[in-house]
């Protein structure tokens, strides 16, 4: 996490979470309740990580259903359907 967004996570009350460095990650919310995570590999090298709050979406690139480990290949991207929410929940990120 970047030193400009700590403070900003913290002031929030949101729970960081965290990437191995050169990755970066995004989520975005469709209008039918699915979110979508938006990894990137802005490195030469392979990346593994391990992101709970991912497990059980489904990696549209590959359809794999994530559990607990995600390999980037060297600039590889990762784009991940998560479970529906109700409103209410995603009011809680």
């Amino acid at each position: 996490m970047s030193a400009f967004m700590a403070p900003i996570i913290k002031e929030l009350g949101l729970k960081p979470l965290d990437t191995p460095e050169d990755v970066s990650l995004s989520v975005r919310y469709g209008d039918d309740g699915v979110r979508y995570a938006f990894l990137i590999n802005n490195s030469a090298a392979d990346k593994r990580l391990c992101l709970s709050e991912l497990n059980g979406g489904t990696e549209l690139l590959t359809g794999a259903v994530i559990n607990d480990l995600i390999e980037l290949d060297p600039y590889g991207v990762g784009v991940i359907a998560l479970q529906q929410e109700s409103p209410a929940a995603k009011d809680a990120y």
